[in-house]
């Protein structure tokens, strides 16, 4: 792993994630507000998981054309790496949140602590998992 990047990669990492966030935020607007999918139970649900998954497609997308831009390898393949990763850190956030929140920390610190940690973990991730070429 190459920690030495120039800080131009750093910013273009930051920046995907930051866009993602954004989609994720638009899309939930959307799919609740736009298209009615705000009732409490289901259509909530589904709204949100929607919503994840264009944010999901728009960073993987950001960061095969932009981030790691240099990465060549199987489009698909590396699709598949994402999305799992994606999952093993959500389930990893939700889980931090959940510790945090069980000892009383504030709603806010329990959220944003394990953010800084996740972005952290997804760069190491995305690095040595995803974005990788494969051996011939």
């Amino acid at each position: 792993m190459n920690f030495l990047k120039n800080k131009y990669f750093y910013l273009r990492y930051l920046m995907a994630g930051g866009t993602a966030f954004i989609i994720n935020m638009a899309a939930m607007w959307l799919f609740s507000d736009f298209l009615g999918m705000s009732h409490p139970g289901f259509e909530s649900n589904m709204a949100h998981l929607l919503a994840t998954e264009c944010a999901i497609l728009w960073g993987f997308n950001a960061h095969y054309f932009w981030t790691w831009k240099n990465s060549p390898g199987d489009y698909l393949r590396k699709l598949k790496k994402f999305h799992l990763f994606a999952l093993s850190s959500m389930l990893l956030r939700q889980s931090l949140f959940f510790v945090l929140n069980f000892f009383g920390f504030h709603w806010l610190i329990a959220t944003l602590i394990p953010i800084v940690i996740i972005v952290i973990i997804n760069y190491l991730g995305y690095e040595k998992f995803v974005f990788t070429t494969p051996p011939p």
